[in-house]
């Protein structure tokens, strides 16, 4: 019994000789055990989360990471230099906001608030990273905890406040900026 063995590449025609080829660049989409962030696993140059199986755009998603709030199928279409690709559809269910209580005591006030919330966070969590998501997965801010108290000023409507620690410890907080 033969083997076939198919092999396709797409050149690029430059004064008549065709000597380079284009590599395909579909991502990979990760969700990790959190079941809320989908990443993709290389870098881009532009990224759009959508829906599936319609592929609508999310309103907002443009970053290498998407947090899902309603459960569903979500795929990314990305695009590096002349190369444009769609990632399969991973579907997400995201079961309910979890509010950790623990020994880091993590508190943000007022909730809800005008504009600001201040982050109140422990001695034990300097250096933890911060990323505020807004209600559709847009990524509002991101940094590094250096102070016990952080003010952050916020846009109206829902957005969820994470905050993970050097040894991966998590908590998720969920704050209301009224208009």
């Amino acid at each position: 019994m033969k083997r076939l063995l198919y092999f396709v590449a797409f050149f690029t025609v430059v004064n008549g000789f065709s000597n380079k080829v284009q590599a395909q660049c579909k991502p990979t989409i990760t969700l990790p055990t959190d079941g809320r962030v989908l990443r993709t696993t290389e870098v881009f140059e532009s990224y759009r989360w959508v829906t599936c199986p319609d592929f609508n755009d999310i309103p907002g998603a443009t970053n290498s990471a998407y947090y899902v709030v309603t459960p569903g199928s979500y795929a990314v279409i990305v695009t590096k230099g002349t190369c444009t690709d769609t990632s399969d559809c991973t579907f997400v269910n995201p079961t309910a906001i979890i509010e950790t209580v623990s020994e880091h005591q993590v508190s943000i006030a007022p909730n809800p608030s005008s504009g600001q919330v201040h982050l109140k966070v422990p001695l034990a969590l300097q250096g933890a990273s911060v990323v505020v998501y807004s209600i559709t997965g847009q990524i509002q801010a991101s940094f590094t905890v250096d102070t016990e108290e952080v003010p952050v000023m916020l846009q109206p409507g829902w957005h969820f406040i994470i905050v993970v620690d050097k040894a991966g410890w998590r908590e998720t907080h969920k704050v209301l900026i009224a208009e």
